[in-house]
C-alpha cells in the first residue's frame, strides 16, 4: 500500500510553506464526498505553554508541532506522542468504516483528559484532569463511513490515549482496528516549533481570534457566472474587463506539474452587483501553473513555472493560440518552484523565484537550480533577466509601494520563523539560505540578512500572505492591504520610515470570503476584486472553497479601527478612526496589554519566539479630539514585534466596538536605544559572510543555529561580526571550529582581523568535521562596537568550519562586591579603611543577606578565586561562613577565617565550578551559616576551555568526569543526569526520547563514528524499573529525523526486551527475566547495513536482532550511549565503551534450487543474491533480505526495483505470501528517477494492492485507488495467511489484466495509456509488514507478422508493408576505400493503434557464395514507429555499405536475404 503522493485527476497539488488544519468546529467529509484515503488515523499535536485544565479550541490556522500518520489509537508512551511529554493537545481525525449497522460502544482510555466525535455529535465525554480511566458512551450508527474525531489533553503525569469498540453482539471491548480506519492520503505533514494558543474565554472575532465576516465597511458580491469555479492566481484590468488567470493544478501531486491554467475575460465587474450580469471568454489554455499576469500595450503577458510568455495568434473565438517566450529562468521541475508575478514599468518586468522544497516543507538542499529564491527584472524587448535581491523562500506577493518601491510577501518557513512584508532593495538579501548545485551558497547569501519591514507572526495573524496592494485613497490612504490564502481574508499593514528604513504594524481587515485569497485587484471607485484558491491540505483557509472571485464594494460605513501605529519617544502613538469614547478613556492605560519577542531563523520549518515578556505601559494620554492615544512603555528594544491588544470593551464615542483590538508593530530601529555591552560570546552563524561563507548545519556538536561552512575561497571567503563590549582591554578568545580531513588532514592557517588589525591564527586538526574544538588566543578590544573577522587570506589554508567566538577578560579580573546586586540587609559601606574599590559590602547580620556579581568565563569548568573580606570580633571571634551559589544553583560553604579586626583586611583562594558566559556569583548569609563578615572583592582567574589532543574512542570510564575530547557531543546535556563513579557510566533515565522529530532525550552522549562507513560499537548495559518503555543502549546520531538505536526496552506487560530501531521501523527479541540487568550490546554497520545484536555471556555468543537496516540518511554518523523515556529513578550503568570493526554479517544458506523460467519468460528474481544485485536497484529506507529462495521486505517504506525498463505488452508473473495481515504491493510502469523513485512511482506508475484487509480500491488485487477486484473471484482464489499465492500481470500500453492463481480478478484500463515502458517494483511497506516474494519472472509479448524477401515483401491486410526495388545496384571497385549508398522507399498501410518498423538480422553480411565482406550492411529509415492508422505512409529506407581498400572481393554477385518487419502491440 502507498502512503505518499498519488496522481488523480480529482486531487489538487499542494505549495507547502504553511498548514491548515481542522478546527474544533471543522467540517469533516462525507462517506460521498472522500477524498482518497490511506490506512489509519491523522495524529495532530499541539504544545502549549501552560498545563491545560480542559480541552480547549486551539486558535485557527495553528501550524501543529507534530502531524503524522498513525495505524490506530493505541499511545502509552512520550514516543507514541512524537517525544512530548506534558503540556500538549492531541486532535485524532480519521473516517471509520462501520461494518454492520447497530449500536456501537466505543470506550476512552485516558490520562488526561478526551472527548470523540462521530459525524461531528459527542459520544464520548471523558474531559477534565484526571489519572488514565475508562469513560464509554453508545452510538447507533449505519452501516458504511463515519468521520470520527479524537481531542485530548495532557497536563501532567503519563500521556494515554486508547480508543476501544465494542461492536453488536460482541462482549468485550478492542482497540478499534487499523483495518477500520482511514484518513485523507497524500496529504503534506507540515509542522512548526514553538508553543500554540487555545481560545481564550475572553476571545472573540477581532479580540484575540480572526475576524470571522466581512468589514461593515463593505458589501459582497460574487463574480462568477454560473460554472465558473476559477483558483485564481492572477487578476489584471485590460480596459474595463477584467482577466483572471487560473492556476490548473488539478493532479494532487507536487512530483508533476501540470500546463492546465487558463486566461478568462470577464465584462461586466465593474457594474456587476450579481453574477448574473458578467460575461466570460476564455483567452488561453494550457498554461504551466501560472502565477502572473500582466497587460502591457495592449497584449498579455503570463509567467509560467519556467518562462514569461506572451500570448498571440487569437482564433476567431478569441482563444489565443500560441506563445511567444519572452524570457526564462533557472528551473528544476519542482512543485515549488513558481514564478509569482507580474509587475511592469519602464520596458522591465518583475517577479519572484520561490525556491525548491522537499514534501514536508523542508528547504531542498541543494537546490536543483541556481538563483532560486531571487527577485527577477525582466527586460521585455530582449528577454534578459537580472536578479535583483535574494534570501527569499515562498514570496507569494508582489506589488508597488510608496514612491515605486517593490514590495514582496515571504511565506515562513526555513530561515523565516514568520511570515513577512518587505521592502525590495536591489542587492539585499533577506534571511532565506540556499545552497545552489554546485555546493556553492546563493549569490546574495554572503551578507547580513536585512529586516522585514513587518513581521507576521505565524497563526496569529497570517499563515501564508500573498499580494501586497498600495491604498491610494481614503482613510488607509499609503498603506497596503495583504491578503492570504490559509489564514485567510485580508489584513492591513501600515509603514513609516524610522532612521531611513521602513518598518511598522499590522492589523485585521476583513474575513468571510469565499476562499483564501491569492490576489486583489481594485476598481475606481474603491471596490476590491478578490480572487482565490485552496490547493488542498496545507495551501488554503480550512472550511472554504478551493475557488473564489468576489468584490468587496464600499458601502459608506466607517468602522472603528486602529488607523495607524506610529513610534513615538517612549512608546507609540495610536491614531483611531473614530473619537475614543470617555467610559474607555477612563483609566485608560490600564485598558492596553503589550508584549514583545524576537525571533531565532532556524534552519527547521518556521522558529520559535525568543525573549518573549510583557511590557508595562507607564502612562497612557489622549489628543484633543480623543482620536490620538499615546502609549509610554518601558522596555522596548529593537529587532522586536511589539504586540498591543486591547481588549473589548473598547468602544467610541458613537458606542461602536472597535473592529480589531490588536497590532503588531515591527520594531526594528529604536531611535535612541543604547545596546547593553554583550557577554563576549557571539555565534557566528549570525554574522556577515563574504566570497562562499554560508551557514550549515551538517555536523552535530554546534551552538546556536548551525556553523559558517563553505570558508573555501582563498582572498574572499569570511565571516564577520560586531562585538559590543563594556571595557577596554585584552580578552582571551576562544574559538570554537572543526577542522577536518579536506582538502588535507592538518593544521590551517586563517587571518584574524580586529579591529583592522591583522594576524595569521594557526587551527589544529580535530581529526573530522564532527570534532570541534577551541583556538585561544589574546586580543585587544575597545569599549564599544569592534569589528572581528575571520578571512581565508591570500596566504592561508582555509577550508574550516567556524561555530562561535567568546571574549572573557584575560588574566585575572576583580569584581568589586559593592558594584553587585545587593539583597537581604546587604549592603554597601565605606567606615572601615583599608578596603579596594569604593568600599565594600557589609550588612551580613540577618539570614538572607547576600551579594552577587557577575563573571564572564571563557569555558565550562572549575575557576580560581581570591576573595578579599575582612572577619572581626563581632558577634563572636572566629571562623564564619557564607554560601557560594553560582547561576541560581549552591556549589558549596565558604570560610573566611578570623581576621583580627574590621580595619584588617584577608584574602581566601578557593574554587567555583563556571559556564561560559556570564555568571551570577552570589555570597549569602545562608542557613548553616555564621555570616557577619565584611566583602571587598571577588578576583577571578579566567579558565580556559580544555585543548584536546589525540584521543582514544574506546573509554573504560576511569576518572571522575567524562572526558569532553572523547565524548565531543551531549545532546540536551543535564549535567545533574549523568556521572563516573567505579569504572562505570551512570545516565538517569529521564524523560524525553529520540523519536518524534525532535530529539528531547536527556544526555546523550556522542562521540564521531569512523568515517569509513564500516565500524562496531559494543557496551555492557545494567538498567532497571517499572516504567514502560524505558530505554537504555547505544545510539547513532546524525540529526533529528535520522538515528538508530540498539537498547534494551522494558514493555508494557513487564517484559525486557531489545530492540533495533530507527525512524523507519523496529525489531524486537525478548529477554529472559533479570537479562536487562548485565547485556552487552552491539551496533555495527557494513555493507550498506546497519545492524545490532546482543550477548548474555559476555560476547562468547551472541544474537542477532531482526535482519537489519539500510544505513541511508545515517551518513557518518555520531555515536554513543543513551538512558530515557524514565521517570528519572532509572539509572543506566555503562561498564565500558569500544569503537572496532564490525564482524561478519550472519551468514544465510545460500539458495538450494534456482528457480528457472518457464517457456518465453526470463528470470528476475532466481531465489540467489547474485540476481538480485544484478538486475535490482533500492530506492526509500526499506531493502528485502533472503531466507533460502525467498525474499523478504524490511526496515522502512521502499521500493526495490528492476535496474532495466520494461516495454509493454508483457506479463509479469510472481509468488507472494503474507505470514499475517501484511501490506505490499506490486509497481508497473514508472520511469527511474533515483533516489525519489519510492515517491515518484506512486504518481507516475501503478500499484497492483498486496493487503486482504483493507478498502476496496487498497485491497489486495486492486490496481491501487483506482479499480477495485472482482471480489467473489478474487476470495475463491486467495490463499490464506502463511500461504503462497501467484500473481500473473498482463501489462499493456493502455490495460493491467490481474490474475491471481490463475484466476482472472481484475482488468483495468488506463485512460492515460501511460504504461508503454517503465520498471517493475516490488514494495517494502515498512517495520512489520513483512511480504515475501519468490520466482519473479517476465515474458515479452509483442505481437507481429512478417514475410521474408529480398529487400522486399508484403504481410496481411491489417499490416501493410510495400517495398519498392532499390534505386541503383552497386558495382565494388577493389582497392578503393569508398561508401555504397542505395536507396528505396517502403509504404506502411496500418489500422492498428501503434506500429513499429524494424529490419532483420540486426547485422548483416553480403556474400557471394562462401565469400562474405568483412563489415555489415548499414540500414536506416526516415520513420519506425506510427500511434495511429495509416495508409500507404512512404519511409524512406537507406542501405549503406562500406567497402575497404583492403577488402578482398571475389567476382561475382553479392547479396542478402533482409527481413522487414512491421508489428503491433495494440492490433
Amino acid at each position: 500500500m502507498q502512503t505518499a503522493w498519488r496522481r488523480a485527476a480529482s486531487a489538487v497539488a499542494l505549495l507547502v510553506g504553511l498548514v491548515a488544519l481542522l478546527g474544533a468546529s471543522a467540517p469533516i467529509a462525507s462517506a460521498q464526498t472522500l477524498p482518497p484515503q490511506e490506512p489509519g488515523v491523522t495524529q495532530r499535536i499541539f504544545q502549549l505553554a501552560a498545563q491545560p485544565q480542559e480541552i480547549c479550541p486551539i486558535k485557527p490556522a495553528s501550524t501543529p508541532n507534530v502531524d503524522v500518520l498513525k495505524p490506530n489509537v493505541n499511545w502509552s508512551t512520550n514516543a507514541d506522542f512524537g517525544g512530548l511529554s506534558d503540556n500538549f493537545l492531541v486532535h485524532v481525525i480519521a473516517n471509520i468504516n462501520v461494518p454492520t449497522a447497530g449500536s456501537y460502544t466505543f470506550r476512552l482510555n485516558s490520562d488526561d483528559g478526551s472527548e470523540l466525535l462521530i459525524d461531528n455529535k459527542l459520544v464520548v465525554d471523558h474531559d477534565g484532569l484526571h489519572g488514565a480511566s475508562d469513560k464509554d458512551g453508545a452510538v447507533d450508527l449505519t452501516a458504511g463511513v463515519h468521520s470520527l474525531r479524537i481531542n485530548y489533553i495532557e497536563a501532567g503525569g503519563d500521556n494515554i490515549l486508547k480508543l476501544s469498540w465494542r461492536k453488536p453482539g460482541d462482549s468485550a471491548f478492542e482497540i478499534v482496528p487499523n483495518s477500520v480506519l482511514t484518513t485523507d492520503s497524500g496529504v503534506i505533514r507540515v509542522t512548526a516549533p514553538g508553543n500554540k494558543q487555545c481560545e481564550g474565554q475572553n476571545d472573540s472575532p477581532g479580540d484575540g481570534l480572526p475576524l470571522d465576516s466581512v468589514n461593515p465597511a463593505y458589501n459582497l458580491v460574487s463574480l462568477r457566472p454560473a460554472g465558473f469555479e476559477p483558483k485564481v492566481t492572477g487578476l489584471e484590468w485590460m480596459g474595463d474587463d477584467l482577466l483572471v488567470l487560473t492556476w490548473g493544478d488539478e493532479d494532487g501531486s507536487p512530483s508533476t506539474m501540470t500546463a492546465l491554467g487558463e486566461v478568462w475575460k470577464l465584462s461586466g465587474v465593474k457594474t456587476a452587483t450579481n453574477p448574473s450580469a458578467i460575461t466570460r471568454v476564455k483567452l488561453a489554455e494550457n498554461l504551466k501553473e501560472p502565477m502572473g499576469i500582466k497587460v502591457v500595450d495592449g497584449e498579455i503577458y503570463v509567467s509560467e513555472k519556467n518562462r514569461l510568455v506572451k500570448l498571440t495568434s487569437p482564433n476567431a473565438q478569441g482563444l489565443f493560440t500560441a506563445r511567444q517566450q519572452i524570457a526564462t529562468w533557472p528551473f528544476d521541475d519542482n512543485f515549488h518552484e513558481f514564478a509569482f508575478g507580474l509587475l511592469y514599468k519602464d520596458g522591465y518586468f518583475y517577479a519572484n523565484l520561490s525556491v525548491s522544497i522537499n514534501l514536508g516543507g523542508a528547504t531542498t538542499n541543494p537546490q536543483g537550480s541556481v538563483d532560486r529564491g531571487t527577485q527577477i527584472k525582466i527586460n521585455k524587448d530582449t528577454g534578459a533577466v537580472e536578479h535583483i535581491a535574494g534570501g527569499l523562500r515562498t514570496p507569494h506577493g508582489i506589488g508597488w509601494g510608496p514612491n515605486d518601491s517593490i514590495w514582496t510577501t515571504d511565506n515562513q518557513g526555513a530561515w523565516l520563523p514568520a511570515n513577512k512584508l518587505i521592502h525590495v532593495q536591489p542587492g539585499k538579501f533577506y534571511g532565506h539560505y540556499t545552497t545552489g548545485p554546485d555546493g556553492k551558497p546563493g549569490r546574495f547569501d554572503n551578507q547580513k540578512p536585512a529586516p522585514a519591514a513587518v513581521l507576521i507572526p505565524q497563526n496569529e495573524i497570517g499563515n501564508s500572505p500573498s499580494q501586497p496592494m498600495l491604498i491610494p485613497s481614503g482613510t488607509f490612504a499609503g498603506q497596503f492591504w495583504v491578503p492570504d490564502v490559509t489564514y485567510g481574508g485580508i489584513q492591513r499593514a501600515f509603514v513609516e520610515k524610522v532612521g531611513g528604513e521602513y518598518q511598522g504594524a499590522y492589523f485585521r481587515m476583513t474575513q468571510g470570503l469565499e476562499s483564501g485569497i491569492t490576489h486583489i485587484a481594485l476598481q475606481d471607485d474603491g471596490s476590491i476584486i478578490v480572487g482565490g484558491l485552496h490547493g488542498g491540505g496545507n495551501w488554503g483557509q480550512n472550511g472554504k472553497l478551493s475557488y473564489g472571485l468576489q468584490k468587496l464594494v464600499p458601502n459608506g460605513t466607517t468602522t472603528f479601527d486602529m488607523q495607524k501605529m506610529e513610534l513615538v519617544d517612549g512608546g507609540f502613538k495610536i491614531t483611531y478612526t473614530k473619537p475614543v469614547s470617555d467610559a474607555t478613556l477612563t483609566d485608560l492605560k490600564t485598558k492596553y496589554q503589550v508584549k514583545s519577542w524576537g525571533y531565532a531563523p532556524t534552519s527547521n520549518y518556521g522558529g520559535p519566539k525568543i525573549g518573549e515578556k510583557t511590557l508595562t505601559v507607564s502612562d497612557a494620554t489622549v489628543s484633543a479630539d480623543k482620536k490620538e492615544v499615546t502609549l509610554k512603555i518601558a522596555g522596548l528594544e529593537p529587532n522586536k514585534v511589539v504586540y498591543v491588544r486591547s481588549p473589548r470593551p473598547f468602544a467610541a464615542a458613537d458606542g461602536t466596538d472597535l473592529l480589531s483590538t490588536e497590532a503588531w508593530y515591527t520594531l526594528n530601529t529604536l531611535p535612541g536605544y543604547v545596546a547593553p555591552p554583550s557577554d563576549g560570546f557571539f555565534e557566528l552563524e549570525d554574522g556577515t559572510f563574504a566570497g562562499g561563507a554560508k551557514v550549515d548545519t551538517e555536523h552535530a556538536g554546534f551552538t546556536g543555529n548551525g556553523f559558517v561552512s563553505g570558508i573555501q575561497t582563498k582572498g574572499t571567503s569570511s565571516v564577520k561580526i560586531e562585538a559590543n563590549m563594556a571595557k577596554a582591554g585584552d580578552y582571551r578568545m576562544a574559538l570554537h571550529y572543526a577542522n577536518g580531513p579536506n582538502p588535507f588532514q592538518g593544521p590551517k592557517k586563517l587571518t584574524l582581523i580586529v579591529n583592522g588589525t591583522s594576524k595569521t591564527i594557526t587551527l589544529p586538526s580535530t581529526g573530522t568535521w564532527k570534532t570541534w574544538g577551541y583556538f585561544l588566543d589574546t586580543v585587544t578590544l575597545n569599549a564599544g562596537v569592534n569589528t572581528v573577522e575571520l578571512l581565508y587570506g591570500a596566504n592561508d589554508d582555509g577550508n574550516v568550519n567556524l561555530d562561535n567566538i567568546r571574549f572573557a577578560p584575560a588574566g585575572t579580573t576583580r569584581y568589586e562586591a559593592e558594584a553587585g546586586t545587593l539583597a537581604g540587609g546587604a549592603n554597601a559601606q565605606t567606615e572601615h579603611a583599608g578596603y579596594s574599590g569604593l568600599g565594600y559590602v557589609g550588612g551580613y547580620q540577618n539570614a538572607g543577606a547576600s551579594a552577587t556579581v557577575k563573571v564572564n568565563a571563557l569555558a565550562d569548568g572549575a575557576a580560581d578565586l581570591t576573595i578579599g573580606y575582612a572577619n572581626g570580633p563581632n558577634p563572636f571571634t572566629g571562623n564564619k561562613r557564607l554560601s557560594a551559589y553560582v547561576n541560581g544553583v549552591f556549589q558549596k560553604k565558604v570560610t573566611f577565617t578570623d581576621s583580627g579586626s574590621w580595619k584588617t583586611y584577608k584574602t581566601i583562594t578557593d574554587k567555583l565550578t563556571l559556564k561560559a558566559g556570564v555568571n551570577d556569583v552570589m555570597f549569602k548569609y545562608d542557613t548553616g551559616d555564621e555570616g557577619n563578615i565584611n566583602l571587598d572583592y571577588v578576583d577571578v582567574k579566567q579558565n580556559e576551555p580544555i585543548q584536546c589532543g589525540t584521543v582514544s574512542a574506546n573509554d573504560d570510564f576511569e576518572g571522575a568526569a567524562l572526558d569532553k575530547c572523547r565524548w565531543t557531543t551531549v545532546l540536551n546535556e543535564d549535567t545533574s543526569g549523568y556521572s563516573l563513579s567505579g569504572g562505570k557510566l551512570n545516565i538517569k533515565a529521564l524523560s524525553g526520547d529520540i523519536t518524534g522529530g525532535t530529539v528531547s532525550a536527556k544526555n546523550v552522549i556522542l562521540q564521531p563514528a569512523p568515517t569509513n562507513g564500516s565500524w562496531a560499537i559494543t557496551s555492557k548495559v545494567s538498567i532497571d524499573g517499572s516504567k514502560e518503555y524505558t530505554q537504555a543502549g547505544l545510539v547513532a546520531y546524525a540529526g533529528n529525523n535520522a538515528w538508530a538505536k540498539v537498547v534494551v526496552m522494558r514493555r508494557p506487560n513487564g517484559v525486557w526486551t531489545t530492540e533495533l530501531g530507527r525512524q523507519s521501523g523496529y525489531a524486537n527479541v525478548d529477554l529472559p527475566t533479570g537479562a536487562q540487568k548485565a547485556i552487552t550490546l552491539q551496533m555495527y554497520a557494513r555493507d550498506g547495513q546497519l545492524r545490532g545484536r546482543f550477548s548474555l555471556n559476555d560476547g562468547q555468543s551472541w544474537t542477532e536482532i531482526g535482519d537489519g537496516f539500510d544505513t541511508s540518511g545515517l551518513g557518518s554518523p555520531s555515536v554513543g550511549l543513551a538512558a530515557y523515556n524514565g521517570t528519572g529513578s532509572e539509572t543506566a550503568t555503562f561498564e565500558s565503551f569500544t569503537v572496532g570493526a564490525p564482524p561478519e554479517l550472519p551468514p544465510v544458506p545460500p539458495c538450494e534450487t534456482l528457480y528457472t523460467p518457464e517457456s518465453g519468460y526470463s528470470m528476475l528474481l532466481d531465489g540467489s543474491d547474485a540476481m538480485l544485485a544484478d538486475k535490482w536497484k533500492y530506492s526509500g529506507p526499506g531493502k528485502f533480505v533472503r531466507e533460502g529462495c525467498t525474499f523478504k521486505s524490511v526496515g522502512g517504506f521502499g521500493l526495490m526495483y528492476t535496474k532495466s525498463p520494461y516495454k509493454a505488452p508483457y506479463s509479469l508473473k510472481l509468488d507472494w505470501m503474507m505470514p499475517g495481515d501484511d501490506n505490499s504491493g506490486v509497481f508497473v510502469g514508472f520511469p527511474d528517477k533515483g533516489a525519489d523513485t519510492v515517491n515518484t512511482s506512486i504518481n507516475d506508475g501503478e500499484e497492483i494492492q498486496i493487503d486482504p484487509t483493507d478498502n476496496p480500491a487498497q485491497t489486495t488485487g486492486a490496481i491501487y485507488l483506482k479499480q477495485q477486484a472482482d471480489f467473489a473471484a478474487r476470495d475463491a482464489a486467495l490463499k490464506p495467511a502463511g500461504q503462497w499465492n501467484s500473481y500473473e500481470l498482463v501489462v499493456r500500453a493502455d490495460r493491467i489484466t490481474v490474475f491471481l492463481n490463475g484466476v482472472k480478478i481484475n482488468d483495468w484500463v488506463d485512460p492515460d495509456k501511460a504504461l508503454g515502458n517503465g520498471h517493475i517494483g516490488l514494495q517494502m511497506h515498512g517495520a512489520g509488514d513483512d511480504v515475501y516474494f519468490r520466482n519473479v519472472r517476465v515474458k515479452n509479448l509483442e505481437e507481429s507478422v512478417s514475410e521474408d524477401t529480398t529487400i522486399g515483401g508484403s504481410v496481411p491486410a491489417t499490416l501493410g508493408l510495400q517495398i519498392d526495388a532499390p534505386s541503383t545496384t552497386w558495382t565494388f571497385t577493389p582497392n578503393v576505400d569508398k561508401t555504397y549508398e542505395a536507396t528505396t522507399t517502403a509504404r506502411v498501410t496500418s489500422t492498428a493503434g501503434d506500429a513499429k518498423l524494424t529490419v532483420s538480422p540486426e547485422e548483416a553480411f553480403l556474400t557471394n557464395g562462401s565469400y562474405s565482406l568483412s563489415e555489415p550492411l548499414q540500414v536506416g529509415f526516415s520513420k519506425t514507429a506510427w500511434t495511429g492508422p495509416v495508409s500507404l505512409d512512404p519511409v524512406t529506407v537507406t542501405f549503406k555499405q562500406h567497402i575497404g581498400a583492403t577488402q578482398p572481393l571475389r567476382t561475382g554477385a553479392y547479396r542478402k536475404t533482409l527481413t522487414f518487419t512491421l508489428s503491433t502491440t495494440n492490433p
